[in-house]
């Protein structure tokens, strides 16, 4: 049975080199190694006030910064208080679904070799877009610790 002319089943799950299975499992173990990280400083094993110090930002101003409540909203989400890290900072746990996904999606990758974004996507466009889904998430949820923190004070 011949293939369809029109078929862009070849172009969807072009094959990818060695070296980007190698990059692509480097970046999934990167992922699992944060992930690791997080996990044993939740343990308490690890202390991020001492490594990181404390937010200068909120220290001048009394107000949170853009990354206030990341790292705790993160160690919630490593012990799996899914919704508390959510509602602790929400750009935190958004960040931790979307590194779990790119972990997974680079594994897949590494393993069956394929690629799931077509060939004619532009690379550039791509890091525009996620760039900027970046400062979007970013902002929303500095405006929701800024909220709090405001209310709070009332």
């Amino acid at each position: 049975m011949e293939s369809s002319p029109h078929s862009n089943i070849g172009k969807i799950t072009a094959r990818v080199t060695i070296y980007q299975r190698i990059v692509c499992f480097s970046v999934f173990a990167a992922v699992v190694g944060f992930f690791v990280f997080l996990w044993i400083s939740s343990r308490g094993d690890v202390d991020l006030e001492r490594l990181f110090g404390i937010c200068g930002f909120k220290q001048r101003h009394g107000l949170p910064c853009p990354g206030c409540g990341i790292t705790t909203s993160s160690l919630h989400f490593v012990r799996g208080h899914f919704i508390k890290a959510f509602y602790i900072q929400p750009t935190g746990a958004i960040m931790c679904i979307a590194m779990a996904a790119m972990g997974l999606l680079c594994l897949s990758r590494a393993i069956f070799g394929t690629r799931l974004i077509p060939a004619g996507v532009s690379i550039s466009n791509a890091v525009k877009y996620l760039l900027l889904s970046v400062v979007i998430i970013f902002a929303c949820g500095w405006a929701v610790t800024l909220a709090r923190a405001i209310a709070a004070r009332s």
